[in-house]
């Protein structure tokens, strides 16, 4: 074979192979079932949560619970407001944290910040805060991209084999992501009130309860208070084993802390009711949006 025809032969196969990739993306968008959860969506959501496009009235900040359990949409169209949820996993209350929600507030708006206390907040793994500073690692082009071009590339969300086995089995972890506002709905299929809790008793068993953090955190919702920041703190709603969990671990410092919260000028709300999670530890879609629901009736 000549060497222009080696030319036009490989010409052809690029071709072929140009025509058929399409073909096989397409086979396989139809053929694969819809994935519960958008890794691009995903991304896409905390690029948004670290680089906010404006400043707020009401910014949400805890833990998974917090960005998961209270949904900034049902808050605003109760009080006519601006939220946003500025909630991370695993996430510590120290001034860090606190410090870059307080920053979020717009300092000509209603100036509330509503923080989800958890007793894992104060524990050392969490006051690392390893999940909010890793993703402030991103380069400003990254988080530009993702930002604007991943929600675009839904259609491209990589699948793992362990996606198609659960999907098969009927299991589904489903988290909805609300880019503009830092919510996540999210619950699982089938419903499992205490598939967390051993995970939580195990890092129970290794980690200390920091009374020294929660005095620091105290301190500083004080020096809030005095720059006429209003500061709500609450206790997003778990199962009831998780709570008793948590409690042992804390002790009677945690007994005293919604006290110590109070004389420090933080308004406690007590939202009572019925409500359900998915695994022990986070709201369902369902009962988050109810949970913010009678919290913007107590901030109101």
């Amino acid at each position: 074979m000549s060497y222009i025809a080696k030319i036009k032969q490989s010409k052809r196969q690029i071709a072929g192979i140009l025509m058929t990739v399409p073909l096989v993306l397409l086979v396989l968008g139809v053929i694969l079932p819809d994935l519960p959860s958008s890794p691009m969506l995903r991304d896409s959501f905390w690029a948004h949560k670290i680089d906010p496009d404006q400043r707020y009235d009401i910014v949400f900040t805890g833990d998974s619970r917090i960005y998961r359990g209270i949904d900034p949409a049902v808050v605003d169209s109760m009080l006519g407001s601006k939220s946003f949820n500025y909630g991370f996993s695993s996430a510590g209350l120290d001034s860090f944290l606190l410090g870059k929600a307080v920053k979020l507030l717009d300092p000509a708006g209603k100036r509330v910040l509503v923080i989800g206390i958890s007793v894992n907040s104060f524990t050392q793994g969490s006051l690392r805060n390893s999940h909010l500073k890793s993703l402030l690692e991103w380069n400003s082009r990254d988080v530009w991209i993702r930002k604007h071009v991943y929600p675009s590339l839904t259609y491209f969300d990589p699948y793992a084999v362990s996606d198609i086995y659960k999907l098969s089995r009927g299991e589904r972890y489903v988290e909805r992501y609300h880019v503009s506002n830092g919510y996540a709905a999210s619950y699982k299929i089938p419903l499992d009130s205490g598939s967390a809790i051993p995970a939580y008793a195990d890092q129970f068993r290794h980690e200390m309860y920091s009374e020294e953090a929660q005095k620091k955190c105290i301190d500083y919702i004080s020096r809030l208070v005095a720059q006429d920041i209003c500061v709500v703190a609450v206790r997003v709603p778990v199962a009831e084993e998780m709570r008793m969990l948590e409690d042992e671990f804390a002790g009677k410092s945690f007994e005293q802390f919604r006290k110590e919260l109070e004389k420090a000028g933080a308004y406690c709300p007590t939202i009572g009711g019925s409500f359900v999670s998915y695994d022990g530890s986070h709201l369902t879609e369902v009962s988050a949006r109810e949970f913010s629901r009678q919290l913007a009736q107590q901030i109101k």
